[in-house]
């Protein structure tokens, strides 16, 4: 068997390996967003920061999914299989090499590429936990103040703005 062959069964199976990742993927966060058989429903509003995090932990970009923003999820998803598909490339070159320099360039890549991965896990986390804490926070255009004297007797100012 010559490198050539070993090469391209590598790379079909990577194909394998990316679109059965994409279908647990979306598997597991459509069976979290139908309730997964529980029939109380969570209103849209009601994100646990603490469970979007440990989904994101879990997969990235599970978190963002959870919170609703599908295609920020699969930039994520994606992104990350990315970098560690790069970095397991460079990994198998470095594997390869004879050449102690182009081992050595190889070894660096794959390095950084798994410094980026963590960077973007990283974010990823800290992404989904905010994002699901500001989930209920009010972003209409109403920012007047309500005394809670206005139901009774007293007198009550109202200030508006509007842009």
């Amino acid at each position: 068997m010559g490198n050539e062959d070993i090469e391209n069964r590598f790379m079909k199976s990577k194909k394998w390996i990316f679109l059965f990742c994409v279908f647990i993927f979306l598997s597991i966060s459509s069976l979290f967003a139908s309730g997964g058989g529980d029939t109380t429903r969570i209103s849209v509003s009601e994100k646990s920061p603490m469970g979007a995090l440990l989904r994101s932990a879990l997969i990235p970009g599970w978190g963002q999914w959870y919170n609703g923003q599908k295609l920020k999820s699969i930039l994520v998803f994606g992104g990350g299989m990315t970098l560690i598909g790069a970095a397991v490339i460079q990994n198998q070159r470095a594997v390869r090499s004879s050449i102690p320099e182009e081992r050595e360039f190889y070894q660096s890549d794959r390095d950084r590429f798994i410094w980026y991965f963590l960077g973007a896990y990283l974010l990823n986390l800290l992404d989904a936990y905010v994002d699901a804490s500001l989930s209920n926070f009010d972003t209409g255009p109403d920012l007047s103040v309500r005394s809670p004297m206005s139901a009774g007797k007293g007198v009550m100012v109202a200030f508006c703005w509007r842009f």
